[in-house]
Formats: structure tokens, C-alpha cells, sequence
């Protein structure tokens, strides 16, 4: 090839290169994220009109949501400065589907929504017992929302977490979010996320379960836990069980204080936190009846003793052992008898005989014409043991 024609290969080589970047660089579908409404938080409740849902939004006002370090829900002195009712603008919309709703919701807006920045979506208690499935499709379709955002259900209406004000913090649903968090982190809560709420809605053998939250004026609080067979709340498991929930499903307890009468010492109690905690289950099938075992090993620190009980001797430490041991099975039953009676399989019992014992299951499903049906139906006649075994680590600086 002669000089002129290489020269002349490398210049169209080189055109066409500058053009293939032409073509490839840039943001065509940009937007810039001053001109997004950021919904922080969404709440659902039902309509004026049958079959409606109203969808409430907790969004950020552009500049004034606090960034860095301090911008967290619950900041101490920063939020009596910032104040609440100016960092996010509250505002509803109605409609035949969610869908509709936020289309009648963005018609309010002049700035396109934006669901990347949701944390807390709030679904109020009347709507829940209608059942959430019709209205989770939207949410789950969406690439913009995040498996992370946490999913309640609140006593009141779910509008009123939505104009949420709590005193010592700067956004409200980075506080509830946060509250959230913090439950999991000190071992009072389950993680249940909106991404592990659909991942148990899919389940043929467990029951899903959200956070029950009140929420209005300036406070919130952690009520327990709504138990959603087939995603249409029907109980509550209050705060004061939930424990027995970790000791199943696993999680810690340090947040948990176990109350236990004295041995030997009627009128007395020894309050005991636990500091290590594991459990097994074993599955078993005899004459078509399920039967499961439940191992559940626990270290505790004694935190707090009221009465004049010694633990100057092993054979006091021994018996202190044993009454938390009773007491720890009595709570695990107990809570097991109660979610038998709602016929919901909040322990995942069922997915435990799924993988374990496959043919079972299948007697089981073809007998029901599914699954679920059939693990409904069979989990009331559920037998089952609890086995503890509880050691008292540690006493305190007191000796006595």
C-alpha cells in the first residue's frame, strides 16, 4: 500500500472514531436533581370514593433538606432550628390505583417525581385489612424504588405519619426511617424491609409481617408487628412478644429485658438481658401430622435483681438458669399457639418442611390445590417442643 493510500486509511480511521464518540457521549435523558421532587415518604389510605386510594407525600423542599453528617432524622438541637414543616412540603392526590394517584399528585407539582430518595412507605391500618397486594405492584415495578425502604403500617390513618413533626428532628421520614433502623440494630425488631416483605409475600410457607406504628402530631412509637396472611393485615404482635419472634427466627436481644421470678424466693425477680443467642429447628412428619423441634441456646447478663436472692453458690446460678429457661419456652409457645389460631406462619415453619421435607409438602399442596392453601390450613394442628438452654454469663459488679 502506498504512502498516500495509509495516510488516507488512517484519517477516515480517525473520523470515524471521532464520530462513534459523538454519538456515545452526553446525557440525553438527563435531569437535573433541582428540578426532581424528591418523595421521601409515601403514605396510602383509602379514598372519599369506593375503591380509591389517597396517596399522601412527604417531599423535600429543594435547598432545605440539611446534607452531611447532621442531616440524619433525629439530629439532637438541629431540628428545633431547622424546623420541620420547612425542610418538606406534604400534599395528597387520589385515585382508581396508585398509579393514578401519583399522575394526580405530579399534576400538583412543577417538578417531575422522583421515588429514588423514598424511605418510608406507610400504609394505613383500614386500607392494610382490605389487603395490599392491589396496591404493592406499582412499587415493586418501579426501578426508582429501593428494596431498602422501609414498609409500615400505621394505627391512624397513614396521611397523618405523613405530616409527622417530631420536635428534636429535621426531616420526619428520616426519622421514622431511622427508627426503624435503630429497632433492628438493638435487636427489637425483625428486618423487614419492603424488599423482604415481598420476598415473604412469595412464600408459600411464612406469613409476612411489617412494623405497626403510631404516628401522629409529634411523637411516634413502635406498637408491634402487623401479621399479614395473603397480605391482608389480621393481628398484631405486640412489642412484648416480639422477642420470642428473634429467638425463633434468629436476631439479637440485647434490647430485651427477660423478666424471671427468683427461684425459691416468691414476691422476687431477676431481669435478665440476653447477649448471645442462636436456634435450630428440625422438621419431622410422623402419621401425616408436622411436628417441629425448636433448640434455642441464649447467653444472658443478669442486668437488675429485685429481693434478697444470692448468687454466691452454682447450684443458685443453676436454678436461676433453669427458671429462664422455662420462661423463655413458655413465651415461644405461647407466641406459636397465638399465631396458629390467626393461621399465620409468621416463624417460616412451613418453608422449613418445604426444604426438608419435599414430599410432604407435595402430599400437601395437591391435597389443598397449592401450597399456601394447604400449609394454611395444616399450620393450626402444627405440634411442636421448644427446648432452651439459658446461661447466666454474667452478674454484675455486684457480687451478690
Amino acid at each position: 500500500m502506498s504512502l498516500a493510500l495509509r495516510r488516507a486509511a488512517r484519517a477516515v480511521a480517525a473520523a470515524l472514531a471521532l464520530a462513534s464518540a459523538a454519538l456515545v457521549t452526553g446525557c440525553w435523558d438527563r435531569l437535573e436533581i433541582e428540578d426532581r421532587a424528591a418523595v421521601l415518604a409515601v403514605g396510602l389510605d383509602p379514598g372519599a370514593r369506593p375503591g380509591y386510594v389517597r396517596l399522601t407525600a412527604q417531599i423535600g423542599i429543594p435547598g432545605r433538606v440539611p446534607l452531611g453528617p447532621a442531616a440524619g432524622g433525629g439530629g439532637g438541637g438541629g431540628g428545633a432550628t431547622t424546623g420541620t414543616r420547612q425542610t418538606v412540603f406534604v400534599t395528597s392526590a387520589e385515585g382508581a390505583t396508585v398509579a393514578d394517584a401519583f399522575e394526580g399528585l405530579q399534576a400538583q407539582l412543577n417538578d417531575q417525581i422522583w421515588l429514588g430518595q423514598l424511605h418510608v412507605l406507610a400504609v394505613g391500618e383500614a386500607l392494610a385489612r382490605r389487603g395490599l397486594a392491589p396496591y404493592m405492584d406499582y412499587f415493586r415495578r418501579s426501578p426508582e424504588v429501593r428494596r431498602t425502604v422501609w414498609l409500615i403500617v400505621t394505627r391512624d390513618a397513614a396521611a397523618s405519619a405523613m405530616e409527622l413533626a417530631p420536635s428534636f428532628a429535621r426531616v420526619p421520614a428520616l426519622f421514622l426511617s431511622e427508627m426503624m433502623d435503630h429497632a433492628v440494630a438493638m435487636g427489637r425488631l425483625p428486618v423487614v424491609t419492603l424488599g423482604a416483605f415481598w420476598n415473604t409475600a412469595a412464600m408459600d410457607g411464612q406469613t409476612p409481617i411489617v412494623p405497626y406504628v403510631r404516628a401522629e402530631g409529634e411523637h411516634a412509637s413502635l406498637l408491634g408487628l402487623a401479621v399479614l396472611p395473603g397480605q391482608c393485615m389480621r393481628a398484631v404482635v405486640p412489642m412484648d412478644e416480639v422477642p420470642a419472634l428473634l429467638d425463633v427466627i434468629g436476631g439479637s436481644r440485647s434490647a430485651e429485658v427477660v423478666t424471671i421470678p427468683a427461684p425459691g424466693r416468691p414476691g422476687e425477680r431477676l431481669d435478665l438481658r440476653a447477649v448471645d443467642h442462636s436456634a435450630r429447628l428440625v422438621p419431622s412428619v410422623a402419621g401425616g401430622r408436622p411436628h417441629m423441634e425448636i433448640f434455642v441456646r441464649m447467653e444472658v447478663n443478669l442486668v437488675q435483681k429485685v429481693g434478697t436472692h444470692l448468687f454466691d453458690r452454682p447450684d443458685q446460678l443453676l436454678a436461676a438458669d433453669r427458671a429462664a429457661e422455662a420462661a423463655v419456652e413458655g413465651e415461644i409457645g405461647s407466641l406459636i399457639r397465638k399465631t396458629q389460631s390467626w393461621q399465620a406462619d409468621i416463624f417460616g415453619f412451613g418453608e422449613e418442611f418445604r426444604g426438608k421435607e419435599p414430599a410432604y409438602w407435595h402430599e400437601l399442596a395437591q391435597a389443598a390445590g397449592g401450597a399456601q392453601a394447604g400449609w394454611r390450613d395444616a399450620y393450626p394442628s402444627l405440634s411442636f417442643t421448644v427446648r432452651a438452654d439459658v446461661h447466666i454469663r454474667r452478674t454484675g459488679t455486684e457480687d451478690r
